[in-house]
This record gives structure tokens, sequence and C-alpha cells, in this order.
């Protein structure tokens, strides 16, 4: 086994992770059980001794057809610190198959940068940059859906409060002036609310989006036009 996971690239190595039918199913299981599948998976890699990571070193630094498959070595007999690495990174808003990804990719930036000195250091550095990025990423994602979650149910209140008063549905230019914003501003958020009609209501529900806001007594479903093609109103 040790052989053929020598003669795989890393990337095949990997893919196999992404493959392998119980990891693929792990969306379902616990940070443990995901974290089990994975560590069983790279016991089956042959560990790396301290003189075969100075030949694969040297190897790295001479270049060379053979550094690839020096590189892919180094990274494989690796991934179990990185795995360790990603998992400090847990409950931070993003998923643990993605950190280990992450991290997978830290190895690999780390080995094709590697120019002599310490790899440890290197590689974590490289794993930690690559994972804090994925975090941060993962955060302002998280804020631009809140705040156009708290948008879209203002709208909709508005909407609906000025329905009831006006007998009718409010069109685009009284919504904008009651909200005192752009009316482009409001089809982008009312665009928000259309397409949500078009998703399942346990998805919305997972949104934190009120489905029954999105039915066809809403004003602004009603209210807003139709785009053709080329983005123009019917």
């Amino acid at each position: 086994m040790a052989e053929q996971n020598r003669e795989q690239s890393l990337e095949e190595f990997l893919q196999e992770f992404s493959e392998n039918e119980e990891i693929v199913e792990a969306r379902a299981l616990k940070d443990e059980d995901l974290f089990a599948l994975y560590s069983e998976e790279l016991k089956a890699v042959a560990p790396l001794t301290g003189d075969e990571e100075k030949d694969l070193l040297r190897r790295l630094l001479a270049g060379g057809a053979a550094k690839k498959a020096a590189a892919d070595r180094l990274v494989e007999g690796k991934l179990t610190r990185a795995l360790e690495i990603a998992r400090e990174y847990e409950h931070q808003g993003v998923p643990l198959n993605d950190l280990i990804q992450e991290a997978s990719i830290g190895l690999m930036t780390a080995a094709s940068e590697y120019a002599g000195g310490d790899f440890d250091a290197l590689a974590e550095k490289t794993i930690r940059d690559g994972i804090l990025a994925a975090v941060a990423d993962q955060k302002r994602e998280k804020e631009t859906a809140e705040n156009v979650r708290a948008r879209v149910n203002v709208l909709r209140d508005v909407a609906q409060a000025m329905a009831k008063d006006l007998g009718r549905a409010p069109t685009v230019p009284e919504l904008a002036d009651k909200m005192k914003m752009t009316e482009m501003e409001i089809r982008e958020i009312m665009k928000v609310m259309l397409d949500a009609m078009n998703v399942k209501s346990e998805d919305m529900a997972d949104s934190g989006i009120d489905a029954s806001a999105f039915t066809d007594s809403n004003p602004l479903a009603k209210d807003y036009p139709e785009e053709d093609e080329d983005g123009e109103g019917s």
C-alpha cells in the first residue's frame, strides 16, 4: 500500500479522499466522526522518517524531474500534522472538511515554494494563512447574508404595511421614498425576494427567511416586473 501511495500524485491521493463514499456522506456526521474517517485514511500512508524527509528536501532543492514526486511524498507524509492544525480552527464557521482541504493546499504551496530552511515552519505558516483566509471569507459571507436578510425582512414589512394603508401594492418609487433608498436598491432587494420563491420552503427556513412571505399575496411579488434576457423590465 505504501508503494502504491508513493506512485500516486498528490492530486490523486487527495482525490481518493474526496471520492471516498464515507467521506462524501460525512456532512451528516459530527466533526469527531469526520476527523476519525480522515485519520483512518491516513493510517494507510507510510510514515515519513527523518532520513527520508532530508532526502526529499534535497530533491526539492535540486529540482528537475524528481521534484514533483519528492513534493508529493513529502506532503503525503505531513498530512497528519496538517489535519491536526485544521482541527484547531473548528467551530469558526468553516466546515471541518473545508479546513482539511485548505490545510492540504497549504502543504502543497509550502512544497512548491520551499527554498531551504525549516520546511515544517514554512508549511505551518502557509497552512494557517490559508485557513485564516477561509475563516475570514466565511465571516464576510455570513455578515453579507445577514445584512441581505435584514433588508429583505424590512422591505417585506414596509411593503405589507403600505399595501394595507393604500389598498393596493406599493410601487417601487413609493417604496424607495418611504425607505429613503434608491429605486435600484429596492429592485435589488425585491429580486432577492422573488428568487427565493423558487427555493424550497425548507431551504428558506434554513436561511432564516419566512417562506410565508413569498406567496401570491405578497405585494412585492405582484408589483415587481419580470426581466427579459437583456435585463430590461417587461
